[in-house]
């Protein structure tokens, strides 16, 4: 039986032996064309980096189904990340539905798994994003 025990977002992981323990899902929407390129990228460079056991993506439509890779996963615990702008109805009804979640923490089946905010809702994203279009303005000679 899931349950949940806190309503409020947990706390990141601090310690890198406690991720290295979980598996990491990024969920994205997905295209239904195979374009799922900066999802499957982000995924192989989070496998590089080696930080998590396992690192997975799924997709909403069109790619990996997010049901069928979080009943892949073997770790004790599994972070699920949407690889979303925005925190809307993909987020609270879909993924929430598809997963079975029942809020930030569900523990299932002797496991944990953390749904985590969105990648857009991150305060450092839109820095980030300045920082590469200054870049890319400046190599080609636009500013």
């Amino acid at each position: 039986m899931s349950s949940t025990r806190s309503r409020s977002r947990p706390a990141p992981a601090t310690e890198l032996g406690a991720w290295q323990r979980a598996a990491l899902v990024l969920v994205a929407h997905g295209t239904g064309e195979g374009g799922n390129a900066a999802l499957n990228s982000h995924v192989k460079a989070l496998e590089a980096r080696r930080l998590f056991a396992q690192v997975a993506g799924a997709t909403l439509t069109g790619g990996a189904d997010p049901e069928k890779v979080l009943d892949a996963i073997k770790a004790p615990e599994t972070y699920v990340v949407p690889f979303f702008m925005t925190d809307g109805s993909a987020v609270h009804d879909i993924l929430h539905r598809r997963l079975g979640l029942t809020g930030p923490v569900t523990e299932r089946g002797g496991r944990r798994i953390v749904l985590s905010a969105p990648v857009g809702l991150n305060p450092r994203l839109s820095k980030l994003i300045v920082r590469h279009a200054q870049a890319l303005s400046r190599e080609r000679a636009i500013i």
